[in-house]
């Protein structure tokens, strides 16, 4: 505390005023208020107590070995920073401390030229790195674009980067930099108001409700109650959001082109008189009701792998409503984040391959109906079926095998799952033999004739099946010749191996590095008898 005279007041106000149009406002600012900050009294002192949450370790640890890049931005001193860092894992005994703190530029340049050769020779030997640097370091590089570049390629190069005295703005301009410069997708977390500024900046914002209050979570896009909520954030539900939404996108693009090439081979055999293959009310249904809510709930509730289950009691049928961890499968997961780290789902090529395969089952739909239904007699009587017993059997076969093909995808199942596509399809059902009794439908008194004819069944049977049998030999050959890791994974959970902790982990440390970086699994017989 000091106590200013009304001369003193008055000064002060008056050189703020003078200061406000300066180009050089923010260093005036600086100078002014050091100026006043002198010979201040001593009142107390207040603290608040900061300490590592439970589990922080463990959670940087595993994210680290995800290959997610860590840096670690604070208002503490250096050592204090240093301290805190190899406390939390985040700087570890084998790494190569790298430590920058020159305030001239040309120091700067010359250390960061040096720091370059030691990652150079680093990168060389596959010695891990770190990195520290302080605030007024950092003010000094930003101010420069060339010391800027030179910073982030060192930095980007390090498995853990330390940032220590920095204010809000150098947070804020840390992940600005990050962004831009390499387009990578940021994620900034933070507890108090000082984060505020990083956590608004960065892709993805995280505020943790604690002791500073709650200005960083009521700021973010995401609140957590303490730290370690991050890794099942990232490494769980992060990976099975992109699952389920990779997927639901290639399913769709899939199920409408299977829908939509039986209309445009159509055309040519309607001599392009416009007329189309299916019932106006058919047309808009598929999407709105035929083929929508099995793929919602996939959306909602798919997972791929589960460190959790519910394990059986003393009565094998009857489950636990209590969700138990295994430990040793939780351990792993994080080997699983490379999914969406490489876009192993949502890719040019899963695209192009599932647009080929909806294009190949619309025309084997459409041009097997189509031969079918040529000569084919469909009642005793010696009548043969008019176009929109044709059109119904097509659209049949159709949503059977969208839907078919959205099962076989499906890893986990849940009693909301079989209702979707038992509801779903009994509707349709329903459906047809509702149209069938409106007189203003163009389908009227079709299905009747159809349902009578056992070459409905029998196409159906015929072309469906065809697709159904193709389908699963692709997947079987496609896991068994290409195996992933996810699928490695998997195998292992069906087999119960996930809880044996030891087998587990010698069967995951078995896979070796291919020349991408990608694990690559043994093949899946190899443990079928084990």
């Amino acid at each position: 505390m000091r106590v200013l005279e009304q001369s003193e007041v008055e000064s002060f106000r008056a050189s703020l005023n003078e200061i406000a149009s300066l180009p050089g406002r923010d260093a005036a600012m600086t100078a002014l208020a050091e100026q006043l900050e002198k010979n201040l009294t001593l009142l107390g002192a207040t603290a608040v107590e900061d300490r590592l949450q439970d589990e922080v370790p463990e959670t940087i640890a595993d994210l680290l070995k995800a290959n997610v890049k860590f840096w670690m931005l604070t208002g503490d001193k250096l050592e204090t920073a240093e301290n805190v860092a190899r406390s939390c894992r985040l700087v570890q005994a084998d790494m190569s401390l790298l430590t920058l703190r020159h305030r001239d530029a040309s120091d700067g340049r010359a250390k960061l030229d040096q720091h370059a050769e030691v990652v150079r020779i680093c990168v060389e030997q596959g010695r891990k790195k770190a990195y520290l640097i302080e605030g007024e370091a950092l003010g000094v590089i930003f101010a420069d674009p060339v010391l800027t570049t030179s910073f982030l390629e060192v930095a980007s190069s390090c498995e853990a980067v330390v940032c220590c005295r920095v204010t809000p703005k150098q947070k804020a301009e840390v992940v600005r930099q990050v962004k831009t410069r390499y387009k990578k997708v940021t994620l900034a977390i933070g507890d108090g108001a000082n984060d505020v500024n990083m956590i608004q900046e960065a892709n993805i914002g995280i505020g943790i409700f604690g002791n500073e209050g709650v200005r960083a979570a009521s700021s973010a896009d995401f609140a957590l109650p303490n730290f370690k909520g991050l890794w099942r954030l990232l490494l769980v539900h992060g990976r099975w959001s992109y699952v389920r939404i990779g997927e639901m996108i290639l399913y769709f693009f899939y199920k409408n082109m299977a829908f939509t090439i039986p209309q445009f081979y159509y055309s040519f055999y309607c001599a392009f008189s416009g007329q189309t293959v299916f019932d106006d009310w058919y047309l808009s249904f598929y999407n709105m009701f035929f083929t929508s809510l099995p793929l919602v709930i996939r959306a909602v509730f798919e997972q791929d792998v589960n460190y959790k289950e519910r394990p059986r009691g003393t009565d094998p049928r009857v489950r636990s409503k209590t969700l138990v961890e295994r430990l040793p499968l939780k351990r792993s997961v994080y080997r699983l984040y490379y999914i969406g780290q490489e876009n192993r789902i949502f890719n040019q090529k899963n695209f192009l391959s599932w647009v080929i395969q909806g294009l190949l089952h619309g025309a084997f739909i459409y041009f097997g109906s189509t031969y079918i239904f040529q000569t084919v007699i469909l009642t005793r009587d010696g009548y043969n079926g008019d176009m929109w017993v044709y059109s119904i059997t097509l659209y049949t076969c159709v949503v059977l095998v969208v839907s078919l093909k959205l099962a076989l995808h499906t890893k986990y199942w849940t009693t909301m799952s079989l209702a979707s596509f038992v509801v779903t399809i009994g509707f349709y059902y329903v459906y047809t033999w509702f149209a069938n009794y409106v007189p203003f439908f163009w389908v009227y008194r079709s299905s009747e004739m159809l349902h009578s004819s056992i070459h409905f069944y029998a196409t159906i049977v015929l072309l469906v099946g065809g697709i159904y049998v193709f389908e699963l030999a692709f997947l079987v050959l496609r896991r068994e010749l290409f195996t992933t890791t996810l699928d490695f994974f998997r195998h292992l959970v069906s087999r119960k191996l996930a809880d044996n902790e030891t087998l587990f982990t010698q069967m995951i440390e078995m896979r070796k590095p291919s020349p991408k970086g990608t694990p690559v699994t043994p093949r899946l017989e190899t443990y079928g008898r084990l």
